[in-house]
């Protein structure tokens, strides 16, 4: 994983690696001098949460692919801010979207403000990812920058698509990831996160049936 981390990081192998390392252009964490109202929308794998909030630049994102299930339509490819910036004008809503931020880095700026020696945000519930700060002048794929430092959105779920997994993943997580809504796709997450976990347990369970090691070999109707 750490080479693959590597290799993401370099404009010339970015492609040869299944991590990709995406920069956030985020390269300072929150001091508490912000100020403004702000209207967070948080769209996540098993929740979608609105919070109103008053403080005391980052507006483009594209969508490179759903994961865990979502499958709206024309949203993959696009960039996210002008398409939620496009659906508040039509509602005649004085809003304006200005910063598109994944929840590892919120995860990171969060307890950084707390505990500024915080370097990392994890995410491990209904899918799995972590976002770190990096020494800016390692990250070849964003130029420009005058920042020291810079936080990296790895999006390692998405490890094992060079076939990095082949020894560790068992008939059961071949089974659920060629039944799932992206087969071959964050092969990583689906071994590991809330959302898949259920259905491996199944194929298990369905297994031990079919071998007559559980219920007699009875398989439920259901």
């Amino acid at each position: 994983m750490n080479e693959a981390m590597r290799l993401g990081l370099q404009k010339s192998t970015s492609e040869k690696s299944s991590i990709k390392m995406f920069p956030s252009y985020v390269t300072r964490t929150r001091n508490g001098t912000e100020t403004g109202n702000y209207l967070a929308l948080d769209l996540g794998g098993t929740n979608y949460r609105v919070l109103a909030v008053t403080l005391e630049g980052l507006t483009h994102a594209t969508l490179l692919r759903w994961t865990k299930g979502f499958s709206a339509s024309g949203v993959e490819g696009h960039n996210v801010a002008e398409l939620l910036q496009v659906a508040l004008d039509q509602l005649g809503l004085n809003v304006k979207c200005v910063a598109v931020v994944n929840d590892t880095i919120g995860t990171l700026a969060s307890c950084a403000l707390e505990n500024p020696k915080c370097a990392v945000g994890l995410i491990a519930g209904t899918g799995t990812k972590v976002a770190y700060i990096e020494d800016a002048s390692k990250v070849e794929l964003m130029t420009g920058v005058k920042e020291p430092e810079v936080v990296i959105n790895t999006e390692y779920g998405a490890f094992g698509q060079k076939g990095e997994l082949n020894c560790w993943r068992t008939q059961f997580d071949k089974c659920m990831d060629a039944e799932s809504l992206h087969p071959g796709k964050q092969l990583y997450e689906k071994m590991v996160s809330g959302i898949y976990l259920g259905e491996l347990v199944r194929h298990i369970l369905v297994y031990l049936v079919e071998q007559n090691i559980l219920f007699r070999g009875k398989l439920p109707e259901r």
